[in-house]
């Protein structure tokens, strides 16, 4: 397994000790791929979103070049428009965790 050396702030490894003793049978190494874990996901989760909203974008746009478009001139249609796409995007979030 590759080793890498690494400087924390005092804070961090503060945090870190405290992670060991709340763990039992837990060191640094297993509370540091924790956290990189953690940001993995996130990481992924952002590039899932912006995929959706790409997407979307996109989709408006092919919409918007064939003279289709929103039609919302008061504020309860675009309000109306929004939590529509809102459920769009949502569904294909839900889809895009599903593969």
């Amino acid at each position: 397994m590759p080793t890498r050396n690494i400087n924390l702030t005092e804070h961090y490894d503060r945090f870190v000790a405290e992670q060991i003793e709340a763990v039992h049978n837990s060191n640094a190494s297993e509370v540091l791929l924790a956290g990189l874990r953690l940001l993995e996901e996130q990481t992924q989760t952002e590039a899932d979103k912006i995929k959706i909203l790409r997407h979307l974008a996109t989709e408006g746009f092919n919409e918007l070049e064939q003279g289709q478009g929103l039609n919302a001139t008061t504020e309860k249609g675009v309000r109306s428009t929004i939590a529509r796409l809102e459920r769009q995007a949502s569904r294909l979030e839900k889809k895009g965790q599903e593969h």
